[in-house]
C-alpha cells in the first residue's frame, strides 16, 4: 500500500522547482487519482499483458511503483515521484501515454518529470 505523506514531511528548501507539488491537498488529490489507476490496472489481464508485451514490465513491478490506467481518458497513468536515496512517497505528477506506448500523444503534468525511462525492464548484458 502507498502511505500518504504527512505535513511534517513536505519539506522543501527554496530552490526545490518541485514545490508547488508539496501541498497536502494535491498529495492527497494524486495519491487517491494514482491508487485508483493503478487498481483499475491491476484488474486487467488485458491491460497488463499489455504492459509485459509493449514494455516488459511485469505486474508486481506495475503494482510497486504504481502504474496506472485511466479507462475513461484512455491512457496509461505513470506518477514520477521526488528522487531520493530511500523510498520517496512525494507524488511530483504523472506521465501519460496512450495505450499503444506511441510518443505521439505523450503528455505530463505540468513540470512533472519523465516517470517511464525509470522503470523500464531490466535486462542483464550478461550471463554469469
Amino acid at each position: 500500500n502507498f502511505t500518504l505523506i504527512k505535513p511534517d514531511d513536505l519539506v522543501y528548501n527554496s530552490y526545490d522547482k518541485f514545490k508547488r507539488f508539496y501541498t497536502v491537498q494535491k498529495q492527497i488529490n494524486f495519491s487517491a487519482y494514482m491508487q485508483n489507476c493503478n487498481e483499475t490496472l491491476l484488474r486487467s489481464d488485458i491491460r497488463l499483458r499489455q504492459l509485459l508485451y509493449k514494455r516488459g514490465i511485469t505486474r508486481t513491478t506495475a503494482r510497486f511503483v504504481k502504474i496506472g490506467v485511466d479507462e475513461n481518458k484512455k491512457r496509461w497513468v505513470i506518477p514520477a515521484f521526488k528522487y531520493s536515496t530511500e523510498h520517496s512517497n512525494i507524488i511530483l505528477g504523472f506521465e501519460y501515454r496512450p495505450f499503444d506506448f506511441n510518443k505521439n500523444g505523450l503528455t505530463r503534468e505540468k513540470g512533472a518529470p519523465t516517470g517511464l525511462a525509470m522503470i523500464n525492464s531490466y535486462k542483464p548484458t550478461r550471463k554469469y
